[in-house]
C-alpha cells in the first residue's frame, strides 16, 4: 500500500488540480496503470492475477445484511424480567434468579438458557419500559398489591407452573400435589 501511494503521488506531484473530481480521475488513472504493471518475479500484473484467481472465486453478496449482535449475561429478576440497555424484557418465570444469555440488536432481543432460546422480543429503545410477551406470570404479579410477587422464589415458580399448566386442561402430579396440565 505504501509503495502504491508513493508511486501515485510521485506521478501527480507536478500537476495542478482545480477540483476534487479532477484529482480523483487522475488518481484512478494512475492506479489503473500501477495495477496493469507486471510484477518482476511472476511477470503478471495484479489485475491479471485478480482475473485469474480472485474473480472466479467471488460469490454474490448475501440477500440479508449482516447484523452485529451484542451478547450479555444477566440474572432474571424477581419480576421475571431482564435488563437490556435499561429496557426490561420478560423471561419465563421458572428462570427467576437464574443466569441467562441475551443476544440483542436494535431490532430483536433473544434470551437463552443453557443454549436453548426461551424468549424472543422485538427490540424497543425505551429506557425504563417493560416489554412482556404473552401472560408470563402476569396474573401473579397483578394479584399482589405492590406489583411484586408474593412469597418466595419457589412459591412463585410453583404458582406460575400451576397457572400455566391449568390452561391446557389435563392433570399431572407435581411436588406439591396434583395440578392441571
Amino acid at each position: 500500500m505504501l509503495q502504491a501511494q508513493r508511486r501515485i503521488l510521485a506521478s501527480l506531484r507536478n500537476r495542478t488540480f482545480f477540483n476534487l473530481a479532477e484529482l480523483n480521475a487522475a488518481t484512478a488513472e494512475e492506479a489503473k496503470k500501477l495495477n496493469g504493471r507486471p510484477m518482476t518475479g511472476i511477470k503478471k500484473s495484479c489485475y491479471d492475477l485478480y482475473l485469474e484467481i480472485d474473480k472466479p472465486a467471488l460469490r454474490p453478496l448475501p440477500k440479508e445484511r449482516y447484523r452485529i449482535t451484542a451478547w450479555k449475561k444477566a440474572t432474571v429478576h424477581i419480576d421475571y424480567h431482564v435488563d437490556v440497555e435499561k429496557t426490561y424484557y420478560s423471561a419465563p418465570c421458572t428462570l427467576i434468579g437464574q443466569t441467562v444469555d441475551i443476544s440483542y440488536t436494535s431490532s430483536f432481543v433473544e434470551i437463552y438458557h443453557r443454549g436453548k432460546r426461551v424468549a424472543s422480543h422485538m427490540g424497543v429503545n425505551k429506557p425504563g419500559a417493560f416489554i412482556t410477551t404473552g401472560s408470563r406470570c402476569l396474573m401473579i404479579i397483578r394479584g399482589s398489591s405492590n406489583g411484586r410477587p408474593r412469597g418466595s422464589r419457589s412459591d412463585l415458580i410453583r404458582e406460575c407452573s400451576w397457572r400455566r399448566s391449568r390452561s391446557t386442561g389435563s392433570i399431572r402430579s407435581t411436588a406439591t400435589g396434583a395440578a392441571w396440565v
